[in-house]
């Protein structure tokens, strides 16, 4: 099984969108400021790595478990983690 770690430090801007879906950026306009930069932060650093690694051009769908993970709605994508830590993903 293949690993990848990834750790990003955000600045303040918010980095590209383009490889998350229109839906995804406007569910997250609901949340409050500071969770909408690291929920788009955290899904765009995501979606960079699907298209590095397996050449997805956008973010495939993402849906939560029972208890709130979340994960790939189709299951023969890879099992992936988010974890924070002030403004760092």
């Amino acid at each position: 099984m293949t690993c990848h770690f990834v750790r990003w430090t955000g600045t303040g801007a918010l980095p590209d969108l383009q490889r998350l879906p229109d839906a995804l950026i406007a569910a997250a306009q609901e949340l409050p400021v500071w969770r909408r930069e690291r929920y788009l932060k955290s899904r765009a650093l995501l979606a960079e790595m699907m298209f590095y690694f397996f050449g997805y051009p956008v973010l495939p769908a993402i849906t939560l478990s029972p208890d709130e993970r979340p994960h790939f709605i189709d299951s023969c994508l890879p099992d992936f983690s988010l974890a924070y830590a002030g403004n760092t993903a």
